[in-house]
């Protein structure tokens, strides 16, 4: 199945201080196979991904959204 997942950042959004661009939400899609398990995370490989605040995950299938986790980052 094909799965739209989509991490939503705090509302403030991630700053890359390279680049000077901000990001307020990463959208990838997923193949994966019905049945069969996932784990779903995220990793802070940069100290400024580490934003504190409301972190939103979500997966989709076509229109229909399959789950939604809220967490807060402190």
């Amino acid at each position: 199945a094909e799965i739209k997942r989509i991490t939503h950042y705090p509302s403030s959004g991630i700053k890359n201080p390279e680049t000077g661009h901000s990001l307020y939400s990463l959208q990838k899609n997923l193949k994966l196979k019905v049945g069969k398990s996932y784990a779903l995370g995220f990793n802070f490989n940069e100290p400024w991904e580490l934003v504190i605040g409301k972190w939103r995950y979500q997966l989709w299938h076509e229109n229909r959204l399959l789950m939604e986790k809220t967490f807060n980052v402190q």
